[in-house]
């Protein structure tokens, strides 16, 4: 259960970056200029350590229940 509950957080977490930026925008500009992906792979990095977090209050919700 706790490996398809971090799949769903994963799916939320792509769904918010979808949202926050317009990949479909955002691909051809990537695309044409290489400097552009280096921050975003630092953005996705930065992204990482949150979910770590989310991880620990849903298992503090796993214990919680009997």
């Amino acid at each position: 259960m706790p490996s398809s509950f971090l799949k769903l957080l994963a799916s939320q977490s792509t769904i918010l970056l979808s949202k926050s930026s317009p990949p479909r925008c955002v691909s051809p500009d990537v695309e044409s200029t290489s400097n552009t992906p280096s921050p975003t792979s630092k953005t996705e990095t930065s992204k990482v350590p949150p979910p770590r977090s989310n991880t620990r209050i849903v298992s503090l919700f796993f214990f919680s229940k009997p």
